[in-house]
């Protein structure tokens, strides 16, 4: 038997599970969204995950497209905001004022550019920074 559903669907377009027949858009939805969001995991019900959402015209497709597009961006945005968060919090922790002073002023515009893309909230980007700025200024007393 196939390790997941999507290779259930390519070699016996049977669910063992279900012993029922998939009809050829799902099939077909399986394939794009494969293709789209890569093999999904092993153990996953394919027919939750993927099935039950499909895109029926075209300009849902594309919506799915972007979606999927816009989620790898934000990704990255998200991940190098908190790299920059996490320097300053390292340079806190090892008691270096100095160095947090300066990865701070460098975290600084990247969350509030996270802020601006949309990653966080505008409040929430300017909650961080100021609990941030109040531990680096607590370093000196």
């Amino acid at each position: 038997m196939p390790g997941n559903d999507a290779e259930c669907l390519r070699a016996e377009k049977v669910d063992p599970a279900r012993r029922r027949q998939y009809t050829r858009a799902q099939i077909a939805h399986a394939a794009l969204a494969e293709m789209v969001f890569g093999p999904p995991n092993a153990g996953c019900s394919f027919k939750n995950k993927v099935i039950e959402a499909m895109a029926n015209t075209k300009s849902a497709k594309k919506a799915v497209r972007k979606i999927a597009r816009r989620t790898d961006v934000n990704g990255a945005r998200r991940s190098r905001m908190r790299t920059y968060v996490r320097k300053v919090e390292e340079a806190i922790d090892a008691g270096d004022k100095k160095a947090a002073e300066e990865a701070f002023k460098l975290a600084q515009p990247e969350v509030m550019r996270a802020a601006q893309k949309r990653i966080l909230h505008k409040n929430t980007a300017s909650r961080r920074l100021s609990r941030l700025s109040a531990r680096v200024k607590a370093l000196g007393s």
